[in-house]
């Protein structure tokens, strides 16, 4: 952007005309593309929808709140739950708002304890599951 407004194009085509530099530019882009098309698919589950592909997990539940969650709605998942429990459950918000759900979870997965996680735990309220082996 500060290219464009300066208008300072010399700069970039001295820059892309040295072999390393492009190889790292181009790197660099394949990277960032790949982070960001990962991003969107992972915290967007709903772009299944429009692509008209099948979810990959039926565990991809983006509400603001489970209470919202039509009775149904919950049976579903628990259902899919006791199918094909998933290894890890990352759960955003109070479980008690889902009380099926709460308890599959306490029966069935332990807390998780990372050190390094606790500071982004002050910034986002989180908890991460793990199931119990055997």
């Amino acid at each position: 952007m500060i290219v464009f407004i300066q208008k300072d194009w010399q700069t970039i085509k001295s820059g892309l005309q040295n072999k390393r530099n492009l190889l790292t530019f181009m790197g660099t882009a394949l990277l960032l593309s790949a982070n960001w098309l990962i991003y969107v698919w992972a915290v967007n589950p709903e772009i299944n929808f429009y692509a008209l592909r099948k979810t990959p997990s039926p565990f991809l539940v983006h509400s603001t709140s489970f209470a919202k969650l039509p009775w149904d709605t919950h049976a579903e998942v628990m259902q899919s739950l006791h199918r094909a429990p998933p290894r890890y459950i990352v759960a955003m918000e109070k479980m008690s708002k889902f009380p099926a759900l709460q308890r599959y979870v306490e029966s069935n997965y332990q807390k998780e304890v990372d050190p390094e996680l606790e500071e982004l735990k002050k910034i986002i309220a989180f908890e991460i599951y793990r199931r119990k082996e055997g």
